[in-house]
């Protein structure tokens, strides 16, 4: 149960807000008094045919496909994608460990 102090200290936006630390920032902003309003995302995420269950380094999102869709925020997906292909790659070329998220 969030415990609401009466002061109010003001209102905060935080983005992704279904994901696990937004989710815990807002509960965390609640409780000293803040007002939080949040965004979620509502568009798809394509993955490449694998098995949901299990995610790991093979499991992509298909980018042609969301750039197909037009869909308002794909091109975030793309983005993302992308840059996590790159990143890992260079972690690769570079004998570097990296770790990427996916947003929930």
């Amino acid at each position: 149960m969030i415990e609401m102090e009466d002061k109010k200290e003001g209102s905060v936006c935080v983005t992704g807000g279904t994901g696990f630390v937004a989710s815990w920032l807002i509960m965390r902003l609640l409780q000293h008094g803040y007002s939080a309003n949040t965004t979620i995302r509502t568009d798809p995420v394509v993955f490449n045919g694998k098995d949901l269950d299990i995610m790991d380094e093979e499991c992509w999102t298909d980018v042609d496909y969301m750039r197909s869709l037009g869909l308002y925020g794909g091109s975030y997906v793309v983005n993302k994608t992308l840059a996590e292909r790159a990143a890992l790659e260079f972690g690769d070329k570079y004998g570097l460990d990296v770790v990427t998220l996916v947003p929930t």
